[in-house]
């Protein structure tokens, strides 16, 4: 404890100091914090009304309770009490949480309150802290992600080790360390370089010199990679230290120059001290006590700049040593006495602090004790009165507490409606975010449309004529807008991703198919680049699995090791099926990938954080999909890479059996016979026509898409346009057209209106209507035909597909006007030959202004539903399609011919064509066999041509994208 005479001593200590260095503002510890302490506290506070989690504040607390650590060095007097508080609360808020963030938080409470405790002398505690941390990393998961806590923990415990002389204990605490780094596989870059300089301070100090040089050595080159001044300072003079124990004084010096030169323009006044210290050493054991004296006083010099310490005392006493050597005795006695005093002070203020918490204990119970003792005495006559008082002053304070009590519950009911609030308002804006990501990504389409379009009806109908120059200019438009629909398709599936919308569409495949049309895809490729692609691949193999997904995510992969790898490089292409899982393997010799954005390459819009590497673009979606893709398909997907060697993706995706029946494969057991033959389904052709008969009605608002249809159509039909539903109504009130095209998206009247309104009005709702959208969602295309639209188009699309449906509707509808005439002539004999008044059903839709379109369009989806629904049944015939609906044969015959203008077995054929389009829309199967055998038709070829014939596009063009 201190004393009167040490208390004197003590302040003329300080007063020599002030009078002989001038240095009072800076030996004067502080009351208060330092101003820059005060904003980075005034700053967590402020950020605790803005988090909401347990683990946010716990993180909080641990900056608060370590800027208080921090400030220990200057304050007169250390918060204690506020370190204790604040590494306590985030301690209770995590410590039953298993998330790595709040493990990391948990762990980084254990080490403050140990660091704490060091400062108060109170070692015990502080090992019961460190010992913690070490005993829940020791087998944690991810132990990459929690090594900082671990070497915190180990550093603090070796230098309570050696502080008690106990060196190899310290220096086992860190082989300890290093070879749990080696057990988990530890990126040894992670390794701070304080560990080595800590190793090479305890191996020097039980004089293994060999060993303590390397650590410190491996000390400098860490310090040096990563930019630690300070740190590379320390190392040279460490490796000093240990060249002055075997006097190899000109190594020393070299060393110290280094160092010199590091921290000259610091503000690093403690390793400048050290540095002079060292100095000082040297020049004392070369015999230059000159020189000794000089370093040795510069060195105390900086020393009165900071807080006193241990090494103050060795200074102070080289320094009385040197005068002393010098002949100075006066001044040699002097330092000496200072010396002497200041190291009972730092003895008595290590006592006092290691005592500090239990005497304010002992401080607060005798106060308290002494005051109830001097209120019994004084209140012994007044007991009856004490009692009373006693209970009203716990009335009041049980008041107080409960309306405390109240008003935090209210600011806590407060707070967590704010953060519901922000909550509601954040996920606003992200769906907000989402909705307008998508939005743009569909009007993208339109102008997609306007330039696949265009070139591939010049490729079409000027083949002939063009140049081989003009062609492959053509060529590369058209590869690289499609590129751009594949990426706007990817942006749609992230966003069906984020929405929950995007499902696995799993059928029976040939996995060895898939694979090959992947490669196919890329043949060309690597013939252009030189690049020599080697694959091996399976052999036929039936499985269960979302072909569309796989070949997106191997396409991607694929895509981007071509990208990447340059002309006359190398790319391997590996696949094996084992125990149902499958693993294949993309490996380049490309540019590869540095060690700094590998963590980053999965995630969305990534783009490199390498300044030496060259700007690369990309939209930093592939990967992401594929990731995404990947496990929504429960597989998993590595990438290893180095810079300038190349990279390897190694995929594994669990795979299902196909599923089988009677003994076959579904994908070829379907053998039946439908309702109506194959044998009969209807062929279109479109003959050409000496002069246009039928008017096209274009509703399209963007004057180069309305531009690019009228050039497809006018050839063969006459065009009318509108910009807009409400523009298109009026021009119906004048004018007859056989064919209505229509955008959805459009002001003042949107497609959807328009349809309604159309197919609601008796004078027009038998004119066919095609959708034409970018809206590629199924829920979309399903409204449109819901509403009463005959067909759609998805843009982009090509001219061929355009006009190959829009003559078969035309043709119906002409067939429809036909048959309605000659049913309503029929139905006139046949009247007049009756005796009596003649009264069918059939009678109230013969002319064409009495049709009841409602009835007509419920009676034709009820027949397409049956017949949809009895594909796969064989012994399903018109006579049980007459029974379900209540029509006689010939009467459904009529009624089917009047309202769809085509016989039964068209109708069917429409029918099967259109579920077929749907299929291949939803890439619900992964081959056109599949699809074929799905719909009841059993000749691929056949249904291959009939497709083509019925919407101008083959069905294999679906499943290319």
């Amino acid at each position: 404890m201190l004393t009167p005479n040490k208390t004197i001593l003590l302040t003329c200590f300080f007063l020599f100091h002030i009078i002989l260095y001038g240095q009072k503002n800076d030996i004067e510890l502080k009351e208060t914090l330092s101003p820059h302490h005060q904003v980075e506290l005034k700053t967590y506070l402020h950020e605790l009304d803005t988090v909401s989690t347990d683990i946010g504040f716990a993180k909080i607390y641990n900056n608060i309770a370590g800027l208080y650590i921090e400030t220990s060095y200057y304050l007169k007097e250390t918060q204690y009490d506020s370190i204790h508080f604040y590494a306590k609360k985030a301690s209770s808020l995590v410590k039953n949480k298993t998330s790595i963030a709040a493990r990391l938080e948990y762990l980084r409470s254990l080490n403050l309150l140990g660091s704490s405790y060091i400062d108060l002398g109170s070692k015990a505690e502080a090992f019961n802290c460190f010992n913690k941390t070490l005993k829940l990393t020791e087998n944690i998961a991810n132990p990459s992600d929690f090594y900082e806590m671990r070497e915190w923990a180990t550093t603090e415990t070796a230098i309570l080790y050696a502080e008690q002389e106990n060196v190899e204990f310290a220096i086992n605490k860190y082989k300890s360390l290093l070879e749990y780094i080696k057990k988990h596989q530890i990126d040894e870059k992670k390794i701070s370089s304080i560990v080595f300089l800590k190793l090479a301070d305890f191996y020097r100090q039980i004089e293994s010199l060999d060993s303590a040089f390397v650590y410190a050595n491996r000390a400098k080159e860490i310090a040096s990679r990563n930019k630690l001044t300070f740190r590379v300072a320390m190392a040279y003079m460490e490796m000093a230290s240990i060249k002055l124990k075997t006097q190899e004084y000109k190594v020393v010096d070299n060393f110290l120059i280094e160092a010199f030169n590091l921290l000259k323009k610091t503000q690093y006044i403690g390793l400048l001290a050290k540095y002079y210290k060292i100095k000082s050493v040297l020049a004392d054991q070369s015999g230059d006590i000159s020189q000794k004296l000089h370093y040795a006083e510069k060195a105390f010099q900086l020393l009165n700049k900071q807080k006193v310490n241990r090494e103050y005392v060795i200074t102070g006493r080289l320094l009385s040593e040197a005068y002393k050597e010098v002949g100075d005795y006066k001044k040699a006695l002097e330092f000496l006495n200072k010396t002497i005093v200041v190291e009972d002070i730092l003895t008595d203020n290590e006592e006092v602090k290691k005592n500090t918490l239990l005497e304010i204990k002992k401080r607060d119970n005798q106060i308290a004790f002494e005051r109830t003792q001097r209120e019994l005495e004084q209140s012994r006559g007044q007991m009856k009165n004490m009692v009373i008082l006693v209970f009203f002053i716990s009335l009041i304070v049980a008041v107080v507490s409960v309306f405390l009590i109240f008003k935090d519950w209210q600011k806590k009911i407060e707070l967590a409606k704010v953060i519901i609030q922000k909550n509601q308002q954040l996920q606003e804006v992200n769906i907000a975010k989402s909705r307008l990501f998508t939005n743009i990504s569909h009007e993208l389409r339109t102008p997609l449309t306007l330039i696949i379009g265009p070139v591939d009806l010049i490729l079409t109908v000027y083949n002939e004529s063009l140049s081989t120059e003009v062609r492959k200019t053509l060529q590369t438009i058209r590869k690289n807008a499609k590129s751009l629909s594949n990426l706007v398709n990817d942006i749609l599936n992230l966003s069906k991703l984020d929405t929950g919308k995007l499902t696995l569409k799993e059928s029976n495949s040939n996995l060895s198919n898939i694979l090959k049309d992947c490669i196919d895809n890329f043949a060309f490729i690597a013939q252009d680049k030189s690049i020599d692609f080697t694959y091996l691949l399976l052999p036929d193999s039936y499985v269960l699995i979302d072909a569309d997904k796989l070949k997106k995510i191997i396409n991607n992969l694929l895509s981007n090791a071509f990208k990447y790898t340059s002309q006359n490089g190398k790319i391997d292409f590996i696949t094996t099926l084992k125990n149902n899982v499958l693993k294949i393997i993309v490996k380049d010799n490309g540019i590869g990938i540095s060690e700094k954005d590998l963590p980053d390459i999965f995630s969305r819009y990534f783009q490199s954080h390498d300044t030496e590497k060259p700007l690369e673009g990309g939209s930093g979606i592939g990967l992401s999909l594929v990731k995404e893709l990947v496990d929504l398909m429960q597989g998993e997907i590595r990438i290893k890479s180095e810079l300038k060697i190349g990279t390897e993706a190694i995929l594994t995706i669990p795979i299902k059996e196909a599923i089988y029946k009677n003994g076959e494969q579904l994908e070829t057991s379907l053998d039946y016979q439908p309702l109506l033959s194959n044998n009969n389904l209807q062929t279109f052709t479109l003959p050409k026509q000496e002069q246009k008969i039928n008017t096209v009605l274009i509703v399209e608002d963007t004057p180069d898409m309305l531009s690019y249809l009228i050039n497809i159509l006018k050839n063969d039909y006459k065009t009318i346009t509108a910009k807009n539903g409400a523009e298109a109504l009026a021009l119906l009130q004048s004018i007859q057209v056989d064919l209505v095209i229509s955008d959805i998206m459009m002001p003042i009247m949107d497609g959807y209106t328009f349809l309604e309104t159309v197919k609601n009005d008796s004078s027009n709702y038998d004119i066919p209507f095609i959708m034409l959208t970018a809206l590629s969602a199924t829920d979309k295309k399903l409204k449109a035909l819901t509403v009463g639209a005959d067909d759609y188009l998805t843009k982009p699309f090509e001219p061929t597909e355009l006009l190959a449906r829009s003559y078969n509707l035309i043709e119906r509808y002409n067939i429809r006007k036909k048959s309605k005439l000659e049913i309503a002539d029929q139905e006139v004999i046949d009247s007049k030959k009756s005796k009596e008044p003649h009264i069918s059903i059939c009678e109230k839709s013969v002319p064409e202004k009495e049709v009841n379109s409602i009835a007509d369009i419920k009676l034709i989806e009820t027949i397409a539903d049956i017949i949809e629904v009895n594909l796969e049944n064989s012994d399903f015939k018109l006579s049980d399609l007459s029974t379900q609906v209540n029509l006689g044969e010939r009467h459904l015959r009529r009624k089917i011919k009047m309202i769809t203008g085509l016989s039964p077995k068209q109708f069917q054929q429409e029918i099967v064509l259109k579920k077929a389009l749907i299929l291949l829309e939803n890439k619900t199967y992964s081959n056109v066999k599949a699809v074929a055998l799905s719909v009841g038709v059993n000749n691929v070829t056949r249904f291959s041509d009939l497709f083509e014939k019925r919407f101008g596009k083959k069905p294999m063009s679906y499943l290319k994208y």
